[in-house]
């Protein structure tokens, strides 16, 4: 072992021999790895990108498809990655044309720092195939073999110099196992040749020499498209100076930003450090984890890591150095300096599958951990309805005040996720409304393993527009509907991020006209936009204003109503109107076509939509 726990002495005719001894069929198990030879073996979904001649693997609660050797489908570069997964639905068996499930991944594949994993067949085998291992006889495996390519072209140069670019291959096998809702993932470093290989990065830093860089490691990981439609969490804080802890949670991007003002030395990178990611999504929602390692990447470098004092630096952390709207990079894992002759360097993780929520990736990486959990559960109602608020989430909290999960209530009204032994407080979001309840109100309960806790909330209600759209000649029209709020003087100076909207809570960002940059800001910004359909009508839901006092002495904030139909119309406005919580108010418009386009065609020929990785709106509202 010499030093590393996942090393072994592998023999290149073993290496030869193994995967024809192990292959053959596995459909007789709940258990399945294949190649797929019909459309309706696809899982399908508005991020679907699986085809026929692609590979299959799952059990009978989720399902996942590898994409073939060749070029990515997704915004990759290569094959051989997860491109589609979900969990297994009743009745979501695919047709003749088609999945029927609710995929909404992107695309997932393993890296050596900068380099992707070009799958290909090689001298030791098929680039994908399916294997079974006699000591566990219930599992599925899918194997990929591959060699190192360009994901980034500008540093293609550096990675030349930085990593052997003969006689390294990269193995990864996907192994699913009865009764979960995780894919293991073993990677492994595989020395083909009779001589060392140097994988220390000297040469890169001799070279970067000139910058100052003297020291360098160059770790493994994975890069993740999780898809817009997607939103990443990850739980914990970031430390700042001067300043309150920087929440994760929701908001990766801008916890990113300020954990690259945390000062690290080399060869500890920049970066945000996790425990795990996951998503929330429609239905279905994902996480990722690393294996436990001596060799992860920002354990070996924890005295450079500690600095954040919220940095939960274990054997399983993860580095986020870059992350691009649903795009993330995260690396865990650092080879050896060397690796001989016929030797392998071998290191793993998990890719999970949940409900839609993180509560559900928890709950499966606790089990994975092998971690003792109580429950927490409720119901979420409304509280002047009663009516069950099924579009809610619930925020769980760890006994710092850090994003810790995040429950989706279900169509009853109610919550329920494991939680490890502790302290925690929760707060809830939904549409239409502010979080609740506001943060000085105290929600703290504390938690042992085996035992449950439940809460009743009574969530205050949300404000409705009903907005009705006409042309002059009383035809319905679509348009779009802009709530513009105005904030108070004193947040100026103040970036949005800090008071319009709690990017960690999941919100969404409400957007200003950015004169809060300057010396005389007009405070205004986005609070709400929603689209009217062809029948021209829309109803949405809006925060109700703020307001202080009572009777004559109260007064309100206020918002400004716009309907719009590009330059073509005119632009109705009504400003000053004030919603209360549960109210309803309606408006009738008239636009009037102001531009005569006869004879004109309009159109616009890059739409980005759900068909697309970067984007979430649907065909129709598009």
């Amino acid at each position: 072992m010499s030093g590393f726990g996942a090393k072994v002495r592998w023999a290149v005719l073993g290496a030869l021999l193994l995967p024809g001894l192990l292959t053959c069929s596995q459909e007789s198990r709940s258990t399945y790895a294949k190649r797929i030879t019909s459309p309706n073996e696809l899982i399908g979904g508005p991020g679907a990108l699986g085809a026929v001649g692609d590979w299959l693997i799952g059990n009978e609660k989720f399902r996942v498809i590898i994409q073939d050797q060749g070029w990515s489908r997704g915004f990759g570069i290569f094959g051989g990655g997860i491109i589609d997964a979900d969990i297994v639905r009743p009745g979501a068996a695919g047709t003749s044309a088609k999945g029927l499930g609710k995929d909404n991944f992107g695309e997932f594949f393993p890296a050596f720092f900068l380099q992707a994993f070009d799958v290909q067949d090689s001298f030791l085998g098929d680039g994908v195939e399916v294997l079974t291992d006699p000591t566990e006889p219930d599992a599925a495996i899918i194997r990929t073999r591959a060699s190192g390519g360009d994901f980034i072209t500008l540093v293609s140069q550096l990675l030349d110099v930085a990593i052997p670019q003969l006689g390294l291959v990269y193995e990864t096998d996907y192994i699913v196992r009865p009764g979960t809702r995780h894919l293991e993932i073993k990677g492994r470093l595989l020395n083909v040749t009779n001589k060392t290989l140097d994988l220390s990065a000297a040469a890169l830093a001799g070279l970067l020499s000139f910058a100052g860089i003297t020291d360098l490691d160059l770790p493994l990981g994975d890069v993740a498209l999780f898809g817009k439609g997607n939103q990443i969490f990850a739980p914990g804080a970031v430390a700042r100076d001067g300043q309150a802890d920087k929440p994760i949670g929701f908001d990766l991007r801008f916890a990113l930003e300020d954990a690259y003002n945390v000062p690290r030395a080399l060869p500890a990178l920049p970066g945000l450090i996790v425990d795990f990611l996951a998503t929330a999504g429609p239905g279905v929602s994902y996480g990722y984890a690393a294996g436990e390692s001596e060799q992860n990447f920002v354990w070996q470098n924890r005295s450079e890591y500690d600095n954040n004092p919220h940095a939960k630096i274990t054997q399983h952390s993860m580095l986020i150095p870059f992350l691009m709207t649903a795009f993330a990079g995260a690396f865990y894992e650092l080879p050896p300096e060397t690796l001989g002759p016929g030797e392998t360097f071998e290191y793993s993780k998990y890719f999970l599958v949940g409900d839609g929520d993180v509560a559900s990736i928890r709950e499966e990486l606790y089990k994975i951990r092998g971690i003792g959990v109580g429950t927490f559960e409720g119901e979420v109602v409304n509280a002047q309805s009663g009516k069950p608020e099924t579009e809610a989430w619930v925020h769980v909290f760890d006994s710092n005040g850090h994003p810790y999960s995040q429950v989706q209530v279900n169509d009853d009204g109610r919550f329920r996720c494991d939680l490890e032994p502790g302290d925690y407080s929760y707060r809830v979001t939904t549409h239409g409304r502010r979080p609740f309840p506001e943060a000085e109100v105290s929600t703290g309960f504390s938690l042992e393993a085996g035992r449950s806790r439940y809460r009743s909330v009574r969530l205050p209600a949300a404000a409705e527009l009903a907005v009705h759209v006409r042309d002059s000649n009383g035809k319905a029209l679509p348009a779009k509907v802009t709530v513009v709020g105005t904030y108070s003087s004193e947040h100026d100076g103040k970036k949005p991020r800090d008071f319009l909207f709690d990017a960690h809570l999941g919100e969404h960002r409400r957007y200003t006209d950015l004169t809060w940059r300057t010396n005389s800001p007009t405070r205004k910004y986005v609070e709400e936009r929603f689209f009217v359909g062809a029948d021209g009508t829309a109803v949405g839901e809006v925060r109700p204003n703020l307001c202080e006092g009572e009777g004559e002495e109260q007064s309100c904030e206020s918002y400004s109503i716009l309907v719009s139909r590009g330059p073509e119309y005119s632009l109705f406005q009504v400003d000053g109107v004030v919603l209360q919580a549960g109210e309803r108010r309606a408006f009738d418009v008239e636009l009037e076509r102001t531009v005569n386009t006869d004879n004109y065609i309009s159109a616009d020929f890059h739409v980005h939509s759900r068909n697309s990785i970067d984007a979430f709106i649907s065909l129709e509202e598009r």
